[in-house]
């Protein structure tokens, strides 16, 4: 991860889709923003750009790196938070959720971090029927779709603000490929660094969607982002 966030594919196209929906959140004030899940601090010069940024990182290894690169990180792990309550304006969990044994206990300890009027940004992987060699490699408990996650968050007294699947232009691709390997029993990796050409050009198809979503919302993709309000 280390390694690969400055430069994959996938890393640099999510941050131009979460910034897509991060522009409108942050237009009218600079917000306090706490990552949970932070790893080696990829997302956090992207959020510094709206406001004053704080991340959690269970891995010794992924929070010295953050440290390191100049981000203020601290341990921590979810449900149990180093943090005040009322804390936030934005948390934000990117790819988090789906590695946690108990989801709602986690969102519930969550939702004390915000503000009266904060926010909560969520992504997480769709579709259990695109369960794979790699969920199982990254250590995934689940993948979700658009009503569970949905019925998950208004279960727990969330409002919803906005919720669209993305990573909708490379679906079909991606499913085949899923499907496939599925079928033939194939547990390569994949989501090693590609070809420097084959790189930039998933990169391009992936971060157009960053055009569409300001928009409206995608109907189906790898991915789901939720913002929700307490």
């Amino acid at each position: 991860m280390a390694s690969m966030e400055e430069n994959h594919w996938w890393y640099v196209g999510r941050r131009k889709i979460i910034s897509s929906f991060l522009k409108k959140i942050g237009e009218k004030k600079k917000l306090k923003i706490i990552e949970l899940g932070s790893g080696t601090g990829g997302n956090l010069t992207m959020l510094s750009a709206y406001g004053d940024v704080v991340g959690m990182e269970p891995n010794s290894f992924g929070r010295q790196f953050a440290i390191s690169r100049g981000f203020d990180v601290c341990d921590g792990m979810l449900p149990d938070l180093p943090f005040r309550p009322g804390e936030a304006d934005l948390v934000v969990m990117f790819d988090v959720l789906e590695h946690l044994d108990d989801d709602a206990g986690c969102l519930r300890a969550v939702a004390n971090l915000l503000k009266p009027d904060g926010r909560l940004f969520l992504t997480v992987p769709a579709y259990s029927w695109m369960w794979s060699n790699h969920d199982v490699k990254n250590h995934h408990k689940r993948r979700y779709n658009k009503a569970q996650l949905l019925a998950l968050a208004r279960r727990l007294g969330f409002r919803v603000e906005r919720c669209s699947y993305f990573n909708t232009l490379l679906f079909p691709l991606a499913a085949a490929v899923r499907i496939i390997k599925n079928m033939t029993g194939d547990t390569s990796d994949d989501s090693t660094m590609p070809a420097p050409t084959t790189n930039k050009i998933l990169l391009k198809i992936f971060s157009f969607e960053k055009k569409i979503l300001p928009h409206g919302n995608l109907p189906f993709g790898l991915s789901i982002a939720v913002i929700l309000n307490k």
